[in-house]
């Protein structure tokens, strides 16, 4: 919830807290701050709450109902402010959304399909209609029918429309009355080149037998009122063997899936999770990933003695 990614920005303003030591009478001291430091504490005081009150709760579905609790600030835009200023919810929505921030890329026509899941929180079967709804105002897709049992997860397909630029709205979730029960905010961007920079070059250092590795992967940055995020995929490891041979594929870290921008540190053995004993000697290693556009990008470290 208080994660700073690319749509989910939580920051306290002239918030009161506590402050170290004493005045006088021995009275605590308090100070203001601002920023995400106080944001953090907010944010899990009310997650606590939640679950304090319904320990039935699971982890995603506090998330959603603090996003849809969230209240959206007049003429900021949406990826500056992702859900909006966080609020304890009033009551409880009855529609969990996973996830509670609907990220796409946007296709330059037709539509982009992303699926979500809905969990009924009520402990009674319904049936709702899903709609995309425009920053406009316009809905875009609407009529899905979704029979959701009680205090299951039903996974759904929903679509976002194509076009130049990115796109903004939001997820509704109605009742078959019409009535909106639940939503959740999307943002699509357009598909772009994955820059070459996207992915560092892995640091290797040696030090009492342990060889520690550390990489950049992705791209979190900010130009003006811009912030650029350009999250990999897939990403793989070999050592390449500085005499020539074979690479070598590195088995045992997380591979598949989404990598979000940030450094990441590995250790290399000579003894591999599958078995394998390496041979003592120079390599490189090689990573390479897979940009949303589906091309690789791929960096080489300096020459290290492994062993």
């Amino acid at each position: 919830m208080v994660e700073p990614d690319a749509v989910t920005q939580w920051d306290a303003v002239d918030l009161e807290a506590a402050y170290p030591g004493a005045g006088p009478g021995g009275d605590p001291l308090v100070g203001r701050l601002s920023g995400t430091s106080g944001a953090a504490a907010e944010v899990a005081a009310m997650a606590l709450r939640l679950r304090v009150d319904h320990p039935e709760l699971r982890p995603d579905d506090v998330r959603s109902l603090l996003v849809q609790a969230a209240a959206p600030l007049p003429g900021v835009d949406p990826v500056d402010q992702g859900a909006g200023v966080a609020t304890m919810p009033a009551s409880m929505a009855p529609v969990a959304i996973d996830p509670a921030i609907i990220s796409a890329t946007r296709p330059p026509s037709g539509s982009a399909s992303v699926v979500v899941a809905l969990r009924d929180l009520t402990g009674a079967a319904a049936r709702y209609r899903l709609a995309v709804q425009a920053a406009d105002g316009t809905v875009t897709s609407a009529g899905t029918v979704v029979d959701l049992p009680a205090h299951e997860r039903s996974g759904i397909a929903i679509d976002i429309p194509g076009g130049p630029g990115r796109f903004s709205g939001r997820l509704l979730v109605q009742a078959e009355d019409g009535t909106q029960v639940a939503s959740a905010p999307i943002f699509a961007a357009p598909l772009a080149p994955t820059p070459d920079d996207a992915l560092g070059p892995p640091v290797v250092h040696t030090s009492a037998g342990v060889t520690d590795v550390r990489v950049r992967v992705g791209l979190l940055r900010r130009s003006g009122e811009h912030l650029r995020v350009a999250p990999l995929h897939n990403l793989g490891m070999w050592l390449i063997p500085s005499g020539g041979g074979a690479p070598i594929r590195m088995v045992g870290a997380k591979e598949g899936g989404d990598w979000p921008p940030g450094t990441y540190r590995f250790v290399l053995s000579r003894r591999q999770a599958d078995g394998r004993d390496l041979p003592a000697g120079r390599y490189r290693l090689r990573v390479m990933a897979f940009g949303s556009d589906g091309q690789p990008v791929a960096k080489d470290s300096a020459d290290f003695r492994l062993g």
